[in-house]
């Protein structure tokens, strides 16, 4: 089992419970051709959003849902089977200290809106939560810092809300808690790299 397996299995005990993410019914799922989606030189690039983010040549993702580890593959599934995607999962090389992903969702709900609806409904299940409404690169987002409240979940998430056309999106990262400075200090660095563009 590689350590990207072990600690996305991890995140996927935590996201299936209910936490940190949010399925609404959507007609259609936002991956319609991966031909459209490419991760080379560590930029990850969708056309079909309009999205690209510089992560940077010591990372390395996963972009083909069948390619993603089998528990989290499942966890993917149930993200596509209400409309939305789990477009990509990350971690830094080689030690593997940061993670991500990312989730779309064709669901073009208002940017607060959105956000209050993923804390109504995984009430209970985070603390230590902390938000602030950013603009990086001319693009508003909420920029949110939380732990769950799982005495085995050893991790800090940070979480960048946005919302792309008609796609609401979820850019995410985490990290032991420990290294939670560095964490939002690269996650920040990433950002900036952000480059939107219209939607196909």
């Amino acid at each position: 089992m590689t350590k990207l397996h072990n600690k996305y299995s991890l995140l996927l005990l935590i996201l299936l419970s209910g936490c940190s993410f949010l399925i609404l019914k959507t007609k259609a799922p936002v991956k319609k051709d991966f031909a459209n989606e490419i991760f080379a030189k560590g930029i990850y690039q969708n056309k079909i959003i309009g999205l690209s983010l510089n992560f940077g040549e010591h990372w390395r993702a996963i972009i083909q849902a069948e390619k993603f580890p089998a528990d989290y593959a499942e966890f993917a599934e149930k993200i596509q089977d209400q409309g939305g995607e789990l477009l990509m999962i990350a971690e830094e090389m080689p030690e593997g200290v940061n993670s991500a992903q990312i989730i779309a969702e064709p669901t073009n709900i208002a940017l607060q809106e959105y956000f209050q609806l993923i804390k109504d409904l995984n009430k209970g299940d985070y603390v230590n939560s902390k938000h602030s409404t950013v603009l990086i690169n001319q693009t508003s987002m909420i920029k949110w810092q939380y732990t769950t409240n799982s005495p085995e979940d050893e991790y800090v998430y940070l979480d960048y809300i946005l919302k792309q056309g008609k796609y609401n999106l979820r850019i995410s990262f985490w990290a032991y808690r420990e290294m939670q400075s560095a964490l939002e200090k690269q996650a920040d660095q990433i950002l900036k790299t952000l480059k939107l563009s219209a939607t196909e």
